[in-house]
């Protein structure tokens, strides 16, 4: 069950999160279009502590296919 989101703001102008694997930030990515956020208002940040940032641009890639291709979801992230 979702806490309220009472007293929170209705926009976030960045969202930042650690990225170990990527599957958090990929994520982060999808949830932002599939909820309309996409519209460049809302970045998201991710700050690798494992590998270097071209392993995570290939690895969050795959991530977001995979789920976007599993779900059926219509959304882009390119």
């Amino acid at each position: 069950q979702c806490e309220s989101t009472e007293g929170l703001p209705s926009h976030f102008d960045s969202i930042v999160c650690a990225v170990g694997s990527g599957a958090t930030y990929a994520g982060l990515i999808l949830g932002r279009n599939l909820l309309g956020y996409d519209d460049g208002r809302t970045n998201c940040f991710g700050i690798n502590v494992a590998k270097d940032s071209k392993y995570f641009e290939a690895k969050c890639t795959q991530l977001m296919i995979a789920a976007i291709q599993n779900h059926r979801w219509p959304t882009s992230f390119m």
